[in-house]
């Protein structure tokens, strides 16, 4: 995990004990929760990096800067949308609103 979260944090919240009122009984239910709060955090990071990639690419004034930054913001898009972390019109919406407004800076 990254962004400085602390690994004592993210084994707390790991730990299904903590997550839910109601302990699961199977075990195949408790590590079902373990996984998902997992992926859960997981997602959340990448979402979070996407965002921070469109808007850098949105407000910079400077077009070669911005021309430099599509084409990695553009694989991002489509390995999130490969992965099932955003749907994939989601991705396309984002590359054609990125793509036009680096072309409107030319």
């Amino acid at each position: 995990m990254g962004n400085g979260t602390s690994m004592l944090y993210i084994a707390r919240i790991l730990d299904p004990k903590t997550l839910i009122k109601s302990m699961p009984q199977h075990a195949s239910a408790i590590k079902r929760v373990r996984q998902n709060t997992a992926r859960r955090l997981r997602n959340r990071e990448h979402r979070s990096r996407m965002r921070t990639m469109v808007k850098k690419i949105m407000q910079t004034d400077d077009a070669s800067a911005a021309q430099s930054l599509y084409p990695e913001t553009q694989a991002y898009l489509d390995r999130l949308a490969t992965k099932g972390i955003i749907h994939r019109n989601k991705a396309a919406r984002y590359k054609v609103q990125l793509l036009r407004h680096v072309n409107e800076m030319n």
